[in-house]
């Protein structure tokens, strides 16, 4: 049994030096030695260096990958909106709740806010700069006008109109998908209904 270890080991150890016979050596430590083995592994940086600069392109040139200028860029999302567009889509999302006529005028709930005639609107939007003045109020409707801007020749104005008639409505429910919580609409029936025959 021993005999047989012995001989396979040898035949082991013959076998791999005949395999390492046939790969010629290579001296790492010699410069050409390494520059050989160096080029096995592709493109150095001083050689990626120098291919790039063949495909840079001159100034004349069309660069599909150029960045536009700012007056060609589209800026989408709530974040493009001016602070003006803003407190305009509050506004018009509030609904008049009830007007009042008092000694001084006209006083209107607007939301949760009340509105005298030629007083401030309270801050609508977070970091809001512009202040708004309620111009005008009547039975029908109201106007807001941006401060600064009364005595211009077109000043930035807001109408809001004052419907205080009762209305029917019916809340109709949603559909919900994936079990996403949805609140019911309310839908208003016509004022006027198509004759029927």
């Amino acid at each position: 049994m021993r005999t047989f270890q012995l001989t396979a080991a040898f035949l082991i150890i013959f076998l791999f030096r005949s395999a390492m016979a046939d790969i010629p050596s290579v001296d790492l430590l010699s410069s050409d030695g390494i520059s050989k083995s160096a080029e096995s592994f592709g493109i150095l940086p001083k050689k990626k260096k120098e291919a790039i600069k063949g495909y840079l392109l001159v100034s004349k040139e069309r660069n599909p990958f150029a960045i536009r200028a700012k007056e060609e860029q589209i800026i989408s999302g709530a974040d493009s909106q001016t602070e003006e567009a803003k407190i305009r889509s509050v506004l018009e999302k509030l609904h008049v709740s009830g007007v009042a006529k008092g000694i001084h005028g006209y006083k209107v709930q607007l939301g949760g806010v009340i509105l005298v005639e030629g007083k401030k609107i309270p801050k609508l939007i977070n970091e809001q700069t512009d202040d708004l003045i309620v111009t005008k109020i009547t039975p029908s409707m109201i106007e807001i006008t941006w401060a600064g801007d009364e005595e211009a020749d077109e000043p930035r104005q807001l109408t809001i109109a004052v419907d205080l008639e009762p209305k029917v409505g019916i809340v109709l429910p949603t559909s919900s998908n994936n079990n996403s919580s949805s609140s019911p609409q309310l839908v208003y029936s016509n004022e006027e209904d198509p004759e029927t025959d």
